[in-house]
């Protein structure tokens, strides 16, 4: 099940875990030393939330999320811009905004933790996450 903590929605990413997929076949533009394993979660902003971090405390993951803006234009863009071990959002005026994209792993499955502060919670609240079913148990 898709979850939302400190004002951050999570749309695809669940603490029950799915199967991510090769990245190439994501058609996603990476660098060659880029995770290879793609789960796709788009993410939203609640209204009220004027910033929010997510940070990996443990598990091999990166983040790559982007605006919707560039998600849904012009094709043949590169991901690369956009990897980070840290993601931080700001929405515009605190109003509801929305990220696509999702985070990449270098194998198909893996337990990870996030540490996850927003304006709302700033002392942040840890959630743990299976990439892939199961991982977690």
């Amino acid at each position: 099940m898709s979850f939302t903590t400190a004002g951050v929605g999570f749309a695809l990413l669940s603490k029950a875990g799915f199967d991510p997929i090769p990245a190439t076949e994501g058609g996603l533009t990476l660098p060659p030393d880029a995770p290879q394993y793609f789960s796709k979660s788009p993410l939203h902003l609640k209204s009220g939330v004027a910033w929010a971090e997510i940070t990996a405390v443990q598990g091999d993951i990166t983040f790559a999320w982007v605006p919707a803006g560039v998600w849904t234009g012009s094709p043949g863009w590169s991901l690369a811009p956009y990897l980070a071990a840290t993601a931080r959002f700001e929405s515009c005026g605190g109003s509801y905004t929305g990220f696509l994209g999702g985070v990449l792993t270098p194998k198909s499955r893996e337990c990870v933790t996030l540490d996850i502060r927003s304006n709302l919670r700033p002392e942040g609240e840890r959630v743990r996450v299976p990439i892939g079913r199961d991982a977690c148990t």
